[in-house]
């Protein structure tokens, strides 16, 4: 947080996306799903996550509000949202923060979608990235409330989830999308950083690779890690492979 002044009156600011209220999340999606200029989308950035009133807001000079235009440039910017703003939408859970209860059949899902969305390769896949990631609560057990994830129920849900604001759909992307540069960042010796595939490998062959092993199960049970735990894995198995090779 920083503090900022308008109208003579100090007023706290996020600095990150983490920081933001969900609320705040919310009504900022809405405003960069508007269709305003920069400087129009600014202002009411300004305004939403000072909390500054519009009677206070509107008494301070343009040029003294635009000199904190800069602080709202992370808005716009790669996300780097990890903490699940919207964890629970119309009765729908979403997952917990910086994937930390994602597993991999979902995730090899939800990381097609994402794709799908942001090369614009496929119509409604926004809805089948939410779809994927928000399920009913079902008892599901390990720091997770939701149901096991189905792709035949996605698929019915998807229809439901294309009538949600286009603005919380959005949060959602920006969500995974954080979350996933920081899945890469944390582990930049398994990903090329480009696609956020892993490494040499379709996220399902790494899984298939993965079952072979018989360390976590068959193939099924491997669908049913964590994407936190697969990485591990990963790791042991590319630093055993390097001690071997010296060996």
């Amino acid at each position: 947080m920083t503090i900022i002044e308008i109208n003579k009156r100090l007023w706290p600011f996020p600095e990150s996306w983490n920081e933001l209220t969900p609320r705040q999340a919310l009504r900022v999606m809405k405003v960069i799903c508007g269709g305003y200029t920069t400087g129009q989308m600014y202002l009411q950035f300004i305004r939403i996550l000072s909390g500054c009133g519009w009677f206070n807001f509107l008494r301070e000079r343009m040029d003294k509000k635009a000199e904190y235009f800069y602080l709202c440039e992370f808005l716009i910017s790669e996300s780097s949202l990890t903490k699940n703003l919207l964890p629970v939408y119309r009765g729908l859970h979403g997952p917990a923060d910086n994937f930390d209860n994602l597993r991999m059949n979902e995730y090899a899902f939800a990381q097609n979608y994402f794709e799908a969305v942001r090369d614009a390769q496929e119509l409604g896949a926004l809805d089948k990235l939410v779809a994927t990631l928000y399920r009913p609560e079902g008892g599901e057990v390990d720091m997770d409330v939701r149901l096991p994830f189905k792709e035949g129920e996605m698929l019915q849900r998807a229809a439901w989830v294309k009538q949600w604001p286009q603005y919380v759909k959005e949060l959602v992307f920006v969500w995974y999308e954080g979350c996933l540069a920081q899945l890469v960042k944390d582990n930049s010796d398994l990903f090329n950083g480009a696609s956020g595939q892993p490494a040499l490998h379709g996220i399902v062959s790494v899984m298939r690779n993965v079952a072979k092993e018989g360390t976590y199960g068959d193939f099924e049970k491997v669908e049913r890690l964590h994407i936190k735990m697969l990485m591990i894995e990963l790791r042991e198995s590319k630093a055993e492979a390097e001690r071997d090779a010296k060996v």
